[in-house]
């Protein structure tokens, strides 16, 4: 479901999320997301195939505490159906978003 790795680099966590995001399964992402404590936050998302509204809770809560601490946040590789759901929440305003074109055809 995610994995995660740090660049020292970059100074940036990369968060590669998968399958379903949802009220089963939310702690893991939740404690995943919980432990960064420095660094930038990219998640990728293109393999994600469906988020309820508990996992964009989560996502919500998680990432404006990593932000409200000064991170840049990024959420990439939305696909097309996910994107739409991050736009009518409003996620688009306080995250960016880079939409996943390839899968859009």
């Amino acid at each position: 479901m995610t994995e995660k790795v740090f660049d020292s680099g970059r100074d940036q966590w990369t968060v590669t999320i998968s399958g379903e995001i949802d009220m089963y399964n939310v702690g893991l992402l939740k404690k995943e997301l919980s432990e960064i404590d420095r660094g930038n936050v990219r998640l990728e998302c293109g393999e994600m195939t469906y988020i309820d509204s508990t996992g964009i809770g989560t996502l919500a809560s998680e990432l404006s505490r990593l932000k409200n601490a000064g991170y840049r946040i990024v959420i990439a590789g939305l696909r097309p159906h996910i994107c739409k759901i991050f736009k009518l929440t409003a996620m688009d305003s306080i995250f960016s978003l880079e939409e996943d074109d390839e899968k859009q055809v």
